[in-house]
C-alpha cells in the first residue's frame, strides 16, 4: 500500500502514515490530509474540519506556527517562543528568561543560534515531544 493522496482519490485504500511511520503498523484508510496529502486513520491520526481533514502531525505544526510567517522570513511569536524553550534548555534557565533573551537578539544572533547543530537537534526533540503528546491524546 501507499500513503498518498492519488490513490484514494481513485478509490483505492492506503496505509496511514504515521501508523506506518510511527508504528510499522500497516492500517488501511480513505481519508487523507488536505496539508501534506497523505493517508491518516480518521478519529486516532486526524479529524476534519469543515470538510477539511488534517493529520495531527500538521494540526500540531499549524498550531506551533512553525511554518515561515509568509515568504518573507518573519519570525512568528512561537517561532521565538519556541527558539526560546531551545537557549532555556540548553542555559538550564526559566524559557521566559531565555524568551527575553531571543526577543532582544538581533536577527543575525537567531540566525546563528537556528544554524547551530544543537539548537537543531533540541527544536527537533521539542517538536517530537509536541507530536507525541498529540497523538497520545488523540488515542485516548
Amino acid at each position: 500500500m501507499t500513503i498518498e493522496k492519488r490513490p484514494i482519490e481513485q478509490g483505492e485504500w492506503v496505509d496511514c502514515w504515521i501508523c506506518a511511520k510511527s508504528f510499522a503498523r500497516r492500517r488501511g484508510t480513505m481519508r487523507y490530509c488536505h496539508t501534506c496529502e497523505r493517508g491518516f486513520c480518521e478519529g486516532e491520526h486526524g479529524s476534519y474540519s469543515g470538510n477539511i481533514a488534517t493529520c495531527v502531525i500538521c494540526a500540531i505544526t499549524k498550531n506551533q506556527g512553525i511554518r515561515r510567517a509568509a515568504s518573507r522570513g518573519v519570525e512568528t511569536r512561537l517561532q521565538l517562543r519556541e527558539l526560546g524553550e531551545v537557549i532555556g534548555r540548553m542555559k538550564g534557565v526559566p524559557i521566559e528568561e531565555a524568551l527575553a533573551e531571543v526577543e532582544k537578539a538581533a536577527d543575525e544572533q537567531r540566525k546563528t543560534w537556528h544554524s547551530n547543530a544543537r539548537v537543531k537537534s533540541v527544536i527537533a526533540t521539542i517538536r517530537a515531544e509536541a507530536a507525541a503528546r498529540a497523538i497520545d491524546e488523540a488515542c485516548e
